[in-house]
């Protein structure tokens, strides 16, 4: 193997590698599979490239370099796939916006795919004396249109890397950084070859090595983004903005024109630098000036710069606050708030330790939020609502920063009651986090971008970004005490429901008792009341595994005689006196619905009615059928509902007239009767009493 064809070769098995690495390891997204091709295209490229240059012969050239195009020419489309759902929380809207961008970009790849085996699309290669000793290729006319199609393609790419990159937000921004360079420098080494191949319409394949090299260097950089944090998923006047981006090209351009010197200086000097490594050097140089600029604590750093020397205040007060409420807006969890103000912090001071301390109300203390990765003596266990520091920042609300705390006299017992703590944070500053007259918490703050503590400036616009923090977290805290509040309500109506049904179990039980007083000398009451606890003792183990069950089950319905299931209610009872069951004199159609639920209307109505006659007069039953219907009512003679009950709240939870009742008989009982799409009707007369009427529809007869 020619020494000259290893970078090609190892470039090959790398993107072969990472490929099936992919595809094996990693959960398989839309942006996954889009990785996946550009990798296999890379390969088949590197892999083509790799046996150009062990071949000798023309022929050979020209087959296997067409072999390497098959790749090349689909490259612009897998990749500008990947860069447009890459990091996209929205890749779909995305995609619909690019679709037609997409299509011709995959059609017009499958065109040229088609047109390499052609002499228009490469011609006989020429022997070439360059200082490598390989031949060039010229290109046909379909070869010249492929290139400026791979041209366009790659700037595209290059264009939606730079438009994800600034819209990603620190931490997320530096763990896809180095993918993003990885990905954007081959491309932007392909635009110099493209253009060198438009320039001379020739390939020259002493390129190659070159290009092998630069793709080592770029995959490199990816494989240490996935191993780090794999492939992520989800003014009218001169703006500062000009100014930064003018200075930054001003630096740029300075540093590479001394690269550019060095460059010259080392090709005069030594002439063991080859010709070709110019180009590698340069690009080499390139992204790591890239590589720097984007780097969080630069850009914090020339901010600050651009600030202090050519305006009057150091920051952008107007821009800064939008950009933190937009970006705090959609927020809802104290989590999320407490990762975003870290990010906002970190890209707009270059702040690279933050802490927050969140106001235990119930306990007097400000508790420090994920504690686990400082020393024991940070205060795991909380600040006290007493502590000097702590009183003194709110006193004042406003940044107080450590050289106020050391070196002001007054605040002396201040600092030496914190001063462990202090340092064990390595703070610079405190913010106190006030909403209207309401404590929130505390931020600690390490310094700035500029190595250095906060100035008067630094500490107003800390004072300005803590009131949209102060108040986003206070709405996330008091929307998770509205949703504990919510879980204990909901907590307390299932109990409500449950002590309803252990009522009903326990009226029964009394009645039992109650008879049994003047008849246990009978056998046959004795042998009933067994029966009466024993099937209690049953529905309460039904009530239990109800409980237990994660989920409502639905009705069980079967055929059921509404006669035969009102006089089994009542056995229950144990012959309860003062209740008179008149079944209706023809038979009674079958009702297709739940006996046990049923059952438990009938006896909630029963005892209701029991209760409200007082031992002073009688409770009656009857069944009917009418209209498609099977009827019940129970009617009591006692004291009537009240009138303002019967229009407002008669079948609400949780209202009752009774000293003892729970409020949720009734609309028990409407419920299940809406289930079985059923009706319940009431009739009340103040001082005469009431009956409850319950219609359940006909169990229907089909005919075969």
């Amino acid at each position: 193997m020619r020494l000259i064809a290893f970078p090609s070769l190892l470039s090959a098995l790398i993107s072969l590698a990472m490929a099936l690495f992919v595809l094996v390891r990693v959960p398989r997204r839309l942006s996954h599979w889009a990785f996946i091709l550009g990798l296999l295209s890379l390969f088949v490229l590197e892999m083509g490239n790799f046996w150009v240059l062990q071949s000798g012969a023309p022929q050979e050239i020209l087959f296997w370099k067409r072999i390497s195009l098959v790749g090349e020419i689909f490259l612009p489309a897998s990749w500008l796939l990947f860069s447009l759902v890459l990091a996209r929380s929205n890749h779909r809207a995305g995609l619909d916006r690019w679709r037609w961008v997409l299509g011709v970009v995959f059609l017009t790849s499958l065109g040229f795919l088609g047109l390499t085996p052609a002499d228009d699309f490469l011609r006989e290669p020429q022997p070439d004396p360059g200082s490598l000793g390989l031949d060039a290729i010229p290109l046909g006319r379909a070869g010249y249109l492929f290139y400026q199609f791979f041209l366009l393609g790659a700037v595209l790419i290059l264009a939606n890397l730079e438009h994800t990159l600034r819209s990603l937000v620190e931490p997320r921004r530096s763990q896809v950084k180095l993918l993003l360079l990885g990905v954007g420098g081959l491309f932007a080494f392909s635009i110099y070859l493209s253009g060198q191949a438009l320039l001379y319409s020739q390939l020259r394949l002493s390129d190659l090595p070159l290009a092998s090299s630069v793709h080592l260097v770029c995959l490199g950089m990816v494989i240490v983004s996935l191993a780090r944090y794999g492939l992520l998923q989800a003014e009218v006047f001169v703006s500062r903005q000009v100014v930064y981006h003018t200075l930054t090209f001003l630096i740029a351009g300075g540093y590479l024109l001394a690269v550019g010197l060095l460059a010259q200086g080392l090709r005069s000097l030594g002439e063991g630098l080859a010709p070709d490594m110019g180009p590698f050097l340069v690009f080499l140089a390139s992204l790591g000036l890239v590589a720097f600029f984007l780097s969080a604590r630069y850009q914090s750093r020339i901010r600050v710069f651009i600030g202090t020397h050519f305006y009057r205040n150091k920051y952008d007060y107007r821009s800064l606050w939008q950009r933190f409420t937009e970006r705090l807006g959609p927020t809802l969890s104290v989590e999320e708030i407490l990762s975003l103000a870290k990010g906002l912090l970190l890209e707009t001071l270059g702040i690279q330790r933050i802490h927050f301390w969140l106001y235990d109300h119930p306990r007097k203390r400000f508790c420090l939020m994920h504690p686990r990765n400082l020393p024991p003596r940070t205060g795991g266990g909380g600040l006290k609502e007493g502590n000097g520091l702590v009183q003194y920042l709110f006193q004042v609300n406003r940044p107080v920063t450590q050289e106020e705390l050391r070196e002001n006299p007054a605040l002396r017992p201040i600092w030496e009651e914190n001063c462990a703590l202090l340092e064990s944070l390595e703070s610079s500053a405190w913010v106190p986090l006030v909403a209207g007259e309401r404590k929130i918490g505390l931020m600690t703050l390490g310094k700035g971008a500029s190595g250095k503590g906060f100035d008067h400036e630094d500490c107003e616009l800390l004072k300005a970004l803590s009131v949209p923090i102060s108040h986003h977290l206070l709405a996330a805290r008091l929307a998770e005490e509205l949703i504990a509040t919510k879980q204990v309500e909901t907590f307390s109506r299932l109990a409500a429901f449950v002590l309803h049904d252990l009522k009903n179990f326990t009226s029964s039980l009394s009645l039992v008792v109650q008879n049994a007083r003047a008849s246990w000398e009978e056998p046959d009451f004795r042998q009933d009341a067994l029966g009466t606890i024993s099937n209690i003792a049953a529905r309460m183990k039904g009530l239990i595994d109800r409980l237990s069950v994660s989920s409502v089950t639905g009705l069980q319905r079967r055929p059921v005689d509404l006669n035969a299931l009102i006089s089994e209610t009542l056995q229950r009872l144990n012959g309860a006196r003062k209740i008179a069951f008149l079944p209706s004199d023809r038979p009674l159609p079958l009702a297709e619905v739940d006996g046990d639920e049923i059952q438990k209307v009938i006896l909630n109505l029963v005892l209701n009615a029991h209760e409200a006659i007082l031992d002073q007069g009688k409770v009656t039953i009857r069944t009917e059928a009418q209209n498609g219907w099977v009827t019940f009512a129970v009617t009591d003679e006692g004291c009537g509902i009240p009138e303002e009950v019967m229009a407002d709240s008669l079948f609400l939870p949780f209202k009752t007239t009774k000293d003892q009742g729970t409020g949720i008989g009734l609309y028990q009982c409407k419920r299940v009767i809406e289930a079985h799409q059923g009706e319940i009707e009431v009739e009340s007369q103040p001082g005469r009493g009431s009956t409850f009427r319950v219609k359940l529809p006909v169990m229907k007869v089909t005919r075969n």
